[in-house]
């Protein structure tokens, strides 16, 4: 959570890379808040991070009030499936992702957002 709040307060960072971190369903729900607040960041990378699909709801939710993220990578995050997937696609507005699961057939690292 206390990154959401740095996130909040940022003005300068671009390109954040937070993988391999364990941040789980709460840390993905406070960068959500946080990302609803930032107009900087641009691209954010959360693979392998233990998020499900209550983490990517929470992420998907903060996608529609964000703008000028572009590209949030979420790959090897397994627990997140077709709720959480659908939660992100419907805020997208065209950006990217980038998902892998063996359970789904993405496996393409930058995949549009639009559904396939």
């Amino acid at each position: 959570v206390g990154l959401g709040e740095g996130l909040k307060a940022n003005t300068t960072l671009t390109t954040v890379h937070l993988e391999n971190n364990q941040i789980g369903n709460a840390g993905a729900g406070g960068l959500g808040l946080g990302l609803k607040a930032n107009s900087a960041l641009t691209t954010l990378h959360l693979g392998n991070n233990e998020i499900s699909d209550a983490g990517a709801v929470g992420l998907g939710e903060s996608l529609a009030a964000n703008a000028a993220l572009t590209e949030l990578d979420i790959q090897n995050n397994s627990g997140i499936g077709k709720v959480g997937l659908g939660a992100m696609r419907a805020q997208a507005h065209g950006r990217k992702y980038c998902y892998y699961s063996p359970t789904f057939a993405f496996k393409s690292c930058v995949i549009p957002c639009s559904l396939r």
